[in-house]
């Protein structure tokens, strides 16, 4: 893979604050979506209902994705990048380290890599809506 798997793991960030709609676009239908330390998923239906709680809710709990770096190896597009998350009264800036792994131009493996204490209270605000 080239800089273009970069563009393509890129583009879809920037594509997520706006709704789980891009999924389709960006995910192969049995992605592997591993949040951890949560259990992994295995679908893009799967990934979308996990995410559309968060994604969907209104006005929206994940409103930035900031790329601080990527590197390309192979089929892999490895990111660290900081995700800006709110709900309420509280915000909460998570640093992630993400690999993404890719087959004909979609995401086949999502792996994403932070720590879960730090946006508990955005979970919490969430949940508690």
């Amino acid at each position: 893979m080239t800089d273009a798997s970069g563009l393509i793991v890129t583009d879809f960030l920037q594509s997520l604050p706006h709704g789980t709609e891009c999924l389709d676009r960006y995910l192969s239908e049995d992605v592997e979506y591993w949040n951890v330390p949560l259990e992994p998923l295995h679908g893009r239906a799967a990934a979308k209902a996990f995410l559309a709680p968060f994604v969907n809710a209104p006005p929206g709990a994940l409103k930035r994705m900031q790329i601080l770096h990527s590197a390309y190896s192979s089929n892999c597009v490895f990111n660290e990048r900081i995700e800006t998350w709110s709900a309420g009264d509280v915000s909460v800036d998570l640093p992630v380290m993400g690999i993404f792994e890719l087959r004909d131009k979609h995401i086949v493996s999502w792996r994403d890599y932070f720590d879960l204490a730090t946006i508990k209270p955005v979970l919490d605000a969430i949940t508690s809506r």
